[in-house]
């Protein structure tokens, strides 16, 4: 494969400072012996192996992409990521909660509603929703105390 990408290079080479213009894939085959699956093959290895700096403009000339480089195009970090670990640790030990204890932190944490709305939806005052949620959060954070100390991952 690395000698018919080689080949397909310099054919193309050779065909461009010619004809003044990039070859079609009949042209390499004639010029290499090669037949188009070979060529196309050579040209797609050939492709592969190169790289490129992300300082690179992109665009067509056409000047909607004039000034954005390759490295514009490329992904951002997900921060979701970051949380993998976490989520795996807590998912023990969310299990063992209670539906309602649950609904609590997903309405607080997930949902990011106030203790007060959270009360509204439960109907029961802010103080005892209040003290439900550090009750929990004060397990949560034991077990996972001890799951640490132990070495093994919380449960």
């Amino acid at each position: 494969m690395q000698e018919d990408a080689l080949r397909v290079r310099k054919a193309t080479q050779a065909l461009t400072e010619r004809g003044g213009r990039a070859p079609t894939v009949g042209e390499l085959c004639a010029e290499t012996g090669l037949d188009a699956e070979q060529v196309a093959e050579a040209l797609q290895a050939q492709f592969a192996r190169e790289t490129s700096s992300i300082e690179r403009p992109v665009g067509g000339g056409d000047g909607d992409d004039d000034g954005l480089l390759l490295g514009d195009t490329l992904g951002d970090e997900d921060g979701g990521f970051d949380l993998v670990e976490h989520r795996a640790s807590i998912a023990p030990l969310l299990a063992a909660l209670r539906p309602s204890e649950r609904e609590l932190l997903f309405l607080r944490f997930g949902r990011e509603l106030t203790q007060t709305q959270i009360a509204a939806h439960f109907g029961c005052s802010q103080m005892h929703v209040s003290r439900v949620l550090r009750r929990v959060l004060d397990r949560l954070g034991a077990a996972e105390r001890a799951a640490l100390r132990a070495g093994e991952p919380a449960r």
